[in-house]
């Protein structure tokens, strides 16, 4: 993970904290840009118009683009369609984000190629923030749940090379 980038999340983050108190566990990852993945619990699942009537909306509604953004991103129908009907891309409770991961590998990482691209991300993954436990802890548990159900609901190459990654790379827990 790019030391700036994850000095400029943690700053961040302390920020966020102080303001709002209603975060589960915070993510941070690098796809589509780096970027928090927020599970604030059952705010997550409001609709649209509710969500933008939040304080955590309110917190992160001005929050600039770039190489690094805290800010919330909306979601396309075709985002939507693959990753679950919530407002944001970036809201997800911990269980929903695995679940993310593990549909867009199943479904749209086709060659060896992207499904290499998709595990490192995967493997890349930091937990900024959690009030649920050790985060090393949680970050190998997380992992392993999205391996265990790509794992699956996979067979023939794309199953061979995500358990030859798997094995090579030990920061995966799948007990």
């Amino acid at each position: 993970m790019n030391k700036i980038i994850l000095q400029t999340a943690k700053r961040k983050i302390k920020y966020i904290l102080k303001r709002y108190k209603g975060l589960n566990t915070v993510f941070l990852d690098n796809w589509r840009g780096f970027r928090f993945i927020y599970d604030c619990g059952e705010i997550n699942k409001l609709p649209g118009k509710k969500f933008l009537q939040s304080k955590l909306y309110t917190l992160l509604k001005n929050e600039k683009s770039g190489t690094f953004s805290a800010g919330l991103l909306i979601a396309s129908s075709k985002d939507k369609k693959l990753f679950g009907r919530q407002y944001f891309l970036n809201c997800k409770t911990f269980r929903q984000y695995a679940g993310c991961f593990s549909r867009f590998v199943i479904k749209e990482a086709i060659t060896k190629k992207e499904i290499l691209t998709e595990m490192d991300l995967i493997k890349n993954i930091k937990i900024i923030y959690s009030n649920k436990g050790k985060i090393k802890v949680l970050e190998n548990s997380f992992r392993g749940i999205i391996v265990r159900q790509i794992l699956a609901k996979t067979k023939g190459d794309k199953k061979r090379i995500i358990s030859k990654y798997v094995k090579e790379n030990r920061m995966f827990y799948l007990g």
